[in-house]
Parts: structure tokens; sequence; C-alpha cells
């Protein structure tokens, strides 16, 4: 399965141990699906070469979102209903400040936008009620639920109480929360990235600052977990044009769009068993 932090670790020692090596490919359970790995062009090579902290670009699926649309007049939508009561009775949030809700295409995760008050008010990790999400049917979605917002209006926003110089560049705010893979919630989650880069990428196209030369644009989240992490995101801009939503099975399946995830890794420990 997709793992972030172990993909980021295993591929900075690796490229530790062969120093000639310039690029590394995982093979995970998921069918079709293997994750490239090379040193990401900040990282010196005296870092390859020390414990000092590697930057590790990751190349992993691009997943779209499919929309539960809100109920109105003349249609009504019961999985859109669901989410809604699960999400009140787990983190106390009003239909008001929801945003957008849906689901991954392949039906891992659920993806909500919420208010930015809303986002900043959430209950902590202890205080979330986890029962309403575990008892949902796998028909709904399979392992996590992420809650995101847009920063776009955080600097006006006086309940975020982070430091200012802490969210300088962050375009969006998430959390991830998966009782039903064991993990109540999770610190940083890469994998969520998937989803959450190409959800975002659309608005952010208009702000030409975000795109490279190379016609890569630019994101970077922060997970708002106790430990708080920021991931830097690419995606190549013909693909975000191409995607604003999946509304066709033959876009959810395209399985030649990546995003391209930065972490960094320090080796803390080395040591031999007999």
């Amino acid at each position: 399965d997709l793992c972030g932090h172990a993909t980021l670790a295993s591929a900075a020692v690796l490229f530790q141990q062969e120093q000639d090596v310039e690029e590394i490919i995982f093979h995970t359970n998921t069918p079709n699906v293997n994750l490239a790995c090379s040193l990401a062009k900040s990282s010196s090579d005296e870092s390859r070469h020390s414990n000092d902290a590697q930057k590790i670009a990751m190349l992993f699926p691009w997943k779209d979102t499919r929309e539960f649309i809100p109920n109105d007049d003349d249609n009504t939508n019961p999985q859109f209903d669901t989410v809604c009561q699960m999400l009140s009775e787990s983190f106390s949030i009003t239909p008001s400040s929801i945003r957008y809700v849906g689901v991954g295409a392949d039906l891992e995760d659920i993806l909500c936008e919420i208010s930015m008050e809303a986002f900043f008010t959430l209950p902590t990790q202890e205080e979330v009620n986890y029962a309403p999400m575990l008892n949902q049917s796998d028909d709904l979605y399979t392992r996590g639920v992420i809650l995101c917002c847009d920063s776009s209006s955080s600097n006006n926003n006086n309940n975020n109480n982070n430091d200012d110089d802490d969210n300088e560049g962050i375009d969006f705010y998430s959390r991830f929360f998966g009782p039903k893979a064991g993990i109540n919630e999770d610190p940083v989650t890469g994998s969520a990235h998937c989803l959450l880069a190409p959800y975002f990428a659309s608005r952010l196209m208009m702000k030409k600052k975000k795109v490279k030369q190379d016609g890569m644009l630019l994101l970077r989240g922060k997970q708002m977990s106790d430990r708080t992490g920021v991931l830097e995101c690419a995606l190549n801009v013909n693909d975000v044009q191409r995607s604003d939503h999946a509304d066709t099975e033959e876009e959810e399946c395209d399985s030649g769009r990546t995003v391209r995830i930065v972490g960094s890794a320090v080796t803390a420990m080395s040591g031999m068993l007999h």
C-alpha cells in the first residue's frame, strides 16, 4: 500500500548506500502503481554522503475526487447526507461550514473542504468522536477522512493561533483521520496529498507565481496535527488544465498523471543485527 513516510525513509537510506543511483522505484500492492524516487535538486551532493537532511522527490499517483452533490429541491443525495451527519457527530461541523464533500475515485478517502473558521476550531485528536467514522460502510469509503481548508483567508483569520512565519507560502491546511485503518489521526499523510494537491490545483492556477518555467504548478500544504508537517507538491500544468475534478470513468482511471511530493529525511540511527 502507499505510505509516504516508509517510502521517504527507505529512499533516503538507499541513496546514501548506493552513491551512483539516480532513481529508485518501489513496487506497491496497488495494481499498476509504482513509486519513483529521486534526490530533489535542492539536496546537495554532500548530504548524500552524510547524516544531513536529504530532500527526496517522490512521484505519487494523481487521484481525482468525485463530488457528493448537495441536496436541492429536485435531487436528494443519501451519500451527502451520510457524510454530513458523520462530520457533525465526529467533529461538530455544521452544514453551513461545508464547502465541498467528495470521495477519491478509488473510494479510499473522503475529502471535505470546510471554512477556515471551522477548520481551526476542530476538536483535538483526543476530543474527536471516532465511532461514526468506524461505523460507515466500505461502500462509502474504505480508509480515511480528510478535512481541509483554503489558506487564502488565513491572514485575516484570528483563530489560527499559529506563527505567521510558519504559515508563509502555505496554500492549504489539512488533517487526516483514519480509524478504519487503525490510526485515529495521522501526523503527516503523503498519500492524502494525492487527492489534496489536484483538488486545490485548479484555483491556484490563477496565481502565476506558483507556476515555474518548466510548466510545473507548485503547492505547499500544511497538515495541522499535533506534530504538524509541510509537504511540497508539484503538478504538471497541462494535467491540471484537463482535470477539474473527474467527471468520467476514463479520467478517474487515468494513471499517467502524477503528484510530485518532496519530503526531508535524516538518518537518526544505524546498526547491524546478527
